[in-house]
């Protein structure tokens, strides 16, 4: 049986990414797609000054949505995202809830002055995707510069990786552990 991962967008302005998305990540993992949940930004993440929501307190709410551990849940945001030791994430998860939030706020070119580009923002969202649904099904960052489980510092680095996994993170992720929750 396929493991369902759902797609919830959390405000209006990433319903569109999160429909291509859910296109898209069929042909990467041998997971079901799913739309159709509804949630939005709690409120209590919210950290005004700062003006970027708290991406732990995000993770401990997205895993109320999810009905078993069969299920995998992806939020995407268009609001920017924090740690008490980090100014900003582009994305986060939480292996054992078995949920991640991606944050499209930096990964659109014109957040850095540049140009609109909806096909760079589409590469980039899908590349953090696919990385935190990796972080979910076990992998660690990976010291492999080009591979996608390794960690991104600046949008740059996301930009240089490969939108597919090296062959040791391949390797991991058709291994089944010998203790695995799911």
């Amino acid at each position: 049986m396929l493991k369902k991962l759902y797609l919830v967008p959390l405000d209006e302005q990433s319903r569109g990414i999160s429909d291509w998305l859910g296109a898209k990540l069929m042909g990467v993992f041998q997971l079901k797609v799913n739309s159709g949940l509804v949630a939005k930004m709690p409120e209590e993440a919210y950290n005004p000054s700062r003006d970027a929501y708290f991406s732990s307190v995000i993770l401990n709410k997205l895993q109320f949505l999810k009905a078993s551990e069969d299920e995998f849940l992806v939020a995407i945001t268009d609001e920017d995202l924090f740690t008490p030791t980090t100014d900003y994430l582009y994305s986060s998860s939480d292996k054992l809830a078995g949920v991640a939030i991606v944050s499209t706020q930096r990964l659109k070119p014109e957040y850095y002055g540049l140009p609109q580009s909806t096909e760079v923002l589409r590469s980039r969202t899908m590349k953090k995707v696919v990385h935190e649904i990796g972080h979910i099904l076990g992998l660690e960052n990976c010291e492999d510069s080009n591979c996608i489980m390794h960690s991104s510092k600046e949008v740059s680095d996301i930009d240089i990786q490969s939108d597919r996994f090296c062959q040791r993170c391949k390797v991991v992720l058709t291994i089944p552990s010998k203790v695995s929750k799911y």
